[in-house]
């Protein structure tokens, strides 16, 4: 199964990306995307893990996959 979702982060690899996101850690923030603020259908999740590592995944049917990468290791 391939996750698309976008990092921003140390990580080199999807692999190493996705290994270092099912680390424990000390503090987590966590975001939600809805298309509006009337509407909150939630098209995506931010997981930031530090100040300087977060993940961005696309939730939802039609969501336009094209423009989110496999795995964005080096933006």
């Amino acid at each position: 199964m391939v996750t698309h979702f976008a990092y921003i982060g140390p990580a080199e690899t999807y692999e190493e990306a996705l290994a270092r996101l099912s680390e424990p850690h000390e503090f987590v923030a966590v975001d939600t995307e809805t298309i509006s603020l009337t509407d909150r259908t939630c098209i995506g999740v931010g997981i930031a893990i530090s100040p300087n590592e977060a993940f961005y995944f696309p939730l939802g049917a039609g969501h336009n996959w094209s423009n989110v990468p496999v795995c964005d290791v080096n933006p």
